[in-house]
């Protein structure tokens, strides 16, 4: 059985809005020029939302309800806080929600086209830099260079040092990105592999090349979780899980970027001591929960100052996403989130619906998603020939 939705046809003007949505998660040019690009591109999506005539579900208007119920306990009880970025998050929320309705059930289907030519793209423009070492003309932000479909870094120009950024801010957002592929397939995932084998091979060949620690962690649990879970024969599935682990310990010994890595972060976060800053993953989640202790109910807002205090200077663009949402949105927000991602996975299968989670989670501890709209277009993603019942909604 392979997966064949006639009916899904992609026009240029669908490939371009899913191209626009994709920046918003973090093209270089987007987020480079201007962090209230949410609110101008709100009324984009909003005039191709009315043009097919919808009007907001009631799933949205209790997410704004709730953000803005959050947003008024953080202005009475946090010392500093900021209207504007809070405005500037609603407007980045509403996106999510228009980006997902514009396409209606055709959304899954175009994400996946058009992260196909993304990742295509990426892997002949990589090819490109490392023969030019570096040398194309672009578009600078700091340490990187935009293309506007592709984003590299001009040091990375040899080919031990470089890495496949696709057009996004930095290679671990990029793998997250292709990642939310296989998931949004994952209850057809069979299917789709057989389907589109020629894409899969594209985008698992543009995953390998981002050379990220999560990425790589995050595929891996991903292939295992769902290959156990096809295999009835206990021989079988014990020989499967003995060699998985035995690649894994062998992966983790060989690759400097995975067990080095790791083990130099968590050393580090061990002797991390009171009022010190670290720039690693682990080091930032004992940060931000010392932080997240302060307010575990209302968060401490998107100020850095309020988030963490006198180490608000050093602590930007570092971190662990998962953390660093809670330090802003409180416990509450994130646990509705990751539960209604569980309940409205595209599957039926509750053990594909906790792999679904499970990744998602991986994921957000990689990279900070949720300053993005797609993480958010999770809660609203209308599926294919797939029956959500009442049931799998949050409310």
């Amino acid at each position: 059985m392979t997966l064949s939705y006639p009916f899904l046809t992609i026009s240029k003007k669908e490939y371009f809005l899913m191209f626009l949505f994709l920046c918003m998660g973090g093209n270089k040019i987007l987020i480079g020029t201007t962090d209230y690009y949410a609110i101008i591109l709100v009324v984009v999506f909003y005039i191709f939302f009315r043009k097919k005539k919808m009007a907001f579900s009631s799933d949205c208007y209790k997410w704004l309800f709730f953000f803005f119920l959050l947003f008024v306990f953080q202005f009475f009880f946090l010392e500093t806080k900021s209207i504007p970025a809070d405005i500037n998050f609603l407007a980045k929320f509403i996106c999510a929600y228009l980006g997902v309705s514009v396409f209606g059930e055709k959304f899954r289907y175009t994400f996946f086209k058009t992260m196909t030519w993304i990742a295509l793209i990426s892997l002949l423009m990589s090819l490109f830099v490392l023969l030019t070492h570096g040398n194309i003309p672009g578009i600078d932000f700091e340490r990187s260079r935009s293309l506007i479909v592709f984003n590299y870094y001009p040091d990375m120009s040899s080919l031990g040092t470089y890495r496949n950024c696709g057009m996004f801010w930095e290679p671990g957002a990029f793998q997250g990105y292709i990642m939310l592929v296989p998931l949004l397939y994952i209850g057809q995932i069979k299917q789709f592999w057989a389907t589109y084998r020629h894409e899969c091979l594209i985008l698992m060949g543009a995953l390998l090349s981002t050379i990220s620690t999560t990425g790589y962690l995050t595929f891996a649990a991903f292939l295992f979780l769902i290959v156990l879970k096809k295999i009835n024969n206990l021989v079988v599935r014990t020989i499967i899980i003995v060699l998985m682990f035995t690649g894994g310990i062998f992966a983790y010994n060989t690759f400097d970027f995975l067990g080095e890595k790791i083990e130099m972060q968590y050393v580090e976060a061990q002797e991390l001591g009171q009022g010190e800053v670290s720039w690693s993953r682990f080091g930032a989640t004992i940060i931000d929960i010392d932080n997240i202790k302060k307010n575990p109910l209302t968060g401490n807002g998107f100020l850095m100052k309020e988030r963490y205090g006198i180490l608000a200077e050093y602590m930007g663009g570092t971190g662990n996403g998962l953390t660093g949402a809670i330090n802003i949105f409180g416990v509450p927000i994130i646990f509705i989130y990751l539960l209604s991602l569980f309940k409205r996975a595209p599957t039926h299968s509750d053990y594909e619906k906790v792999v679904f989670t499970i990744v998602v989670i991986l994921m957000l501890i990689g990279e900070f998603f949720l300053n993005y709209p797609p993480f958010w277009s999770l809660l609203f993603v209308k599926y294919p020939k797939l029956c959500i019942n009442r049931a799998n909604k949050l409310f």
